[in-house]
């Protein structure tokens, strides 16, 4: 984790991108959201003030949650056969990819929470705080086991890169289809009602829409504890194929680049 926030360090310019990045797409949503409630006072259930907040404060579970990058980091360490580095020393790489992860998004969170909370500041007037006390404790719950989902695809998808040699389009292509199903984009209830009872048996709705959800208000304090309990069964269930795919390609990998 230490090594982390070193490297981070480092190289600044990079971190800086990031949150900039970050900035001009929540300014684009904020503008974009904007002009379309010029011309009306309710979309799909919600109100201007309601969008402020799901833009706002999604975009604060979307920096705790995002592994910035770690199936690419996974991918090129297979691909460029650093992995047999890791493998000869006593930690497991899985485990040092985890740690090596929250060393990552600690330094996103808090620096998400200073940017979040900048525009808190600005738009004071259209952040709505949040349905009850017992939510904020059951969001906390949520975006946590939120984290270690997207963590888990984060790492099934770099070990793509024991099959091919080929995976930035795969990784690129994983990283906005999972943005989109989380409700990155916009509130996922904007889609056709059995896109969005679909949704609830994927992991993906959890890491960000359903915890926004929760803070709105929009959903029941017990479709929150039943949708923690959809979160544990798919963390299970992903650490599963992450260790049997992580077998599969060990077998196979030959440390091509060291």
């Amino acid at each position: 984790m230490k090594m982390a926030w070193i490297r981070a360090f480092e190289y600044k310019a990079t971190v800086y991108g990031f949150r900039l990045g970050n900035i001009v797409e929540i300014l684009f949503q904020v503008v974009i959201w904007t002009a379309i409630y010029k011309s009306t006072a309710m979309v799909n259930g919600y109100t201007y003030n309601d969008m402020m907040t799901y833009v706002i404060i999604g975009w604060l579970f979307i920096s705790v949650t995002q592994n910035y990058g770690m199936d690419d980091v996974i991918g090129r360490d297979i691909r460029q056969g650093t992995l047999s580095a890791y493998l000869l020393k006593p930690l497991s790489y899985l485990r040092y990819s985890v740690l090596y992860s929250l060393g990552r998004v600690s330094l996103a969170t808090f620096s998400g929470v200073v940017i979040q909370g900048f525009f808190i500041l600005i738009f004071y007037k259209h952040v709505l705080p949040p349905s009850s006390v017992l939510n904020i404790f059951l969001i906390l719950v949520m975006v946590f086991l939120g984290y270690f989902i997207r963590l888990f695809l984060s790492i099934a998808i770099g070990a793509i890169a024991f099959w091919t040699t080929e995976t930035d389009g795969l990784f690129s292509f994983a990283s906005t289809l999972i943005k989109f199903l989380s409700g990155g984009f916009f509130p996922l209830n904007l889609l056709p009602n059995s896109l969005v009872s679909l949704s609830s048996f994927f992991p993906f709705a959890y890491i960000i829409f359903f915890p926004t959800q929760l803070y709105l208000g929009k959903i029941s304090t017990n479709q929150g504890l039943i949708g923690i309990g959809v979160e544990v069964l798919w963390l299970i269930g992903l650490y599963g194929i992450i260790k049997f795919v992580w077998k599969k390609g060990i077998k196979i990998y030959e440390g091509v680049g060291i």
